[in-house]
C-alpha cells in the first residue's frame, strides 16, 4: 500500500510538471521557428516553380512557332498552373486564418 502513494505522488507531480511545460511553451511562442520555416520554404518553392512554369511558357511558344501551329488548351493549362503557383499559398493562407 505504501508504493501505491508513493506512485501516486510520482504521477501527480509528473503531471504538474507537464502541464507547467506545457503552459511555458505556449507562452514563449514556440511554434516561431516552424512558422519561418514554412513561409521561407514556401518562397523559395513559388520562386523556383515560377521559373519552371515561365521556361515551360517560353519552350511552347518555341514549340508553337516552329510547328506553326498554337493548342489553345495546353497554353490554358501553362497559364492557370502559374496562376495557382501564384495565388494558391496566399489564398490556402487566407482560406485557414494562417496570416
Amino acid at each position: 500500500m505504501k508504493f501505491l502513494n508513493k506512485f501516486n505522488s510520482i504521477t501527480a507531480g509528473a503531471n504538474v510538471a507537464l502541464l507547467m511545460m506545457v503552459a511555458n511553451a505556449q507562452a514563449s511562442d514556440w511554434a516561431a521557428p516552424a512558422k519561418s520555416l514554412f513561409k521561407d520554404l514556401e518562397t523559395g518553392l513559388v520562386d523556383l516553380a515560377a521559373m519552371v512554369v515561365g521556361v515551360g511558357v517560353a519552350g511552347y511558344g518555341i514549340w508553337a512557332v516552329l510547328n506553326g501551329r498554337i493548342d489553345y488548351s495546353r497554353l490554358f493549362h501553362f497559364l492557370f498552373g502559374g496562376a495557382l503557383i501564384f495565388f494558391g499559398p496566399a489564398a490556402a493562407r487566407s482560406l485557414l486564418g494562417a496570416g
